[in-house]
């Protein structure tokens, strides 16, 4: 998973940890050793991850000597309060959260619901990919899914951001997605990081999936699903996305014509996905309400994929769209 920072940058020092979860946890979250991404002498720290089997889990558990140090010299800084021992690890506050998800019961429901539906869904958007060509499992399992993080916040200052986190990494555990197959972007930017991400090929928002992604939106503002579903307004674009974002239909219960004038994409959309409601967390309120798992309905195929007439969008059309 690449991390980009408030600057737009990828940041250099790196710490190896350990999991974040426990043993116990292995059959819902294969082991995963995580790099936590930090700017030296602050405590700034979004993550990478790099999800390991099984196998490499245990191994790397039962050897420690297998975890290593990693950093690039950097110039040092007096901290004031705890030292970098005595702080909360990002790996204990996600660890913490995941907790909290358990034993509220909330995490089993959504196994039970969230999950055997999204792996079906895996299997659906890949079969679109080669209508002609029947696929069994094995030959499916070999063509990989990417994902793509907007709108996450920021982890350490936000629970229900890393209650998000949790359940992002456990889904790519899921489908499968590992290493530089995750990219995630915080589109919270100032000018200067919109020239640094423009550099990166990103606008705003608006990424063009060119190959099967799980898009990862929690609680985006209209706006931004308005910018992304345009870069993707085709057949064959939306028949690529497995979303996880703000539930669309939701949208329709505002007023159509503002809605159609606004941020008509989205207007257009919500009747053509197929959509499953995240359970709702009592521990984290704020997390997973009106999020939904949601593809495009092979009912609506009909429908044609165009542009023409599409009011041009401006970047204060739709901001309170915004769930938290």
């Amino acid at each position: 998973m690449t991390i980009h920072g408030k600057r737009g940058q990828q940041l250099k020092n790196r710490i190896l940890l350990y999991p974040w979860f426990s043993a116990d946890a292995q059959d819902h979250c294969p082991g995963s050793p995580h790099y936590i991404t930090r700017k030296s002498g602050t405590s700034f720290a979004p993550v990478i991850y790099f999800i390991y089997s099984k196998r490499k889990f245990l191994e790397h558990m039962t050897d420690p000597n297998q975890f290593h140090y990693v950093h690039r010299a950097g110039r040092s800084k007096k901290r004031r309060g705890k030292n970098a021992s005595g702080s909360i690890s990002l790996s204990d506050l996600l660890r913490s959260t995941r907790e909290g998800l358990v034993s509220s019961g909330w995490w089993d429901n959504y196994r039970a619901e969230v999950v055997p539906v999204i792996a079906q869904t895996r299997r659906l958007v890949l079969d679109r990919q080669h209508p002609d060509v029947e696929q069994t499992g094995p030959d499916i399992r070999e063509v990989g899914l990417r994902s793509l993080c907007l709108g996450l916040g920021s982890p350490i200052k936000s629970a229900e951001s890393r209650a998000q986190l949790c359940v992002l990494l456990d889904l790519c555990a899921e489908l499968a997605i590992t290493g530089t197959d995750r990219e995630l972007f915080d589109p919270a930017f100032e000018e200067e990081d919109i020239l640094a991400l423009r550099g990166l090929g990103l606008g705003k928002g608006a990424h063009v999936i060119d190959t099967p992604t799980l898009v990862y939106m929690p609680h985006c503002g209209i706006g931004l699903y308005e910018r992304f579903l345009r870069a993707n307004w085709s057949g064959e674009g939306m028949n690529r996305i497995i979303l996880v974002a703000n539930d669309m239909a939701a949208y329709t219960e505002r007023p159509m014509r503002i809605l159609e004038a606004k941020t008509p994409c989205v207007a257009r959309i919500a009747p053509r996905l197929r959509s499953l409601p995240f359970p709702t967390s009592s521990k984290f309120p704020g997390a997973f309400n009106n999020t939904a798992l949601q593809v495009l309905d092979d009912k609506n195929g009909g429908h044609t994929w165009t542009l023409a007439g599409l009011p041009e969008y401006s970047d204060e059309d739709g901001e309170e769209g915004e769930v938290r």
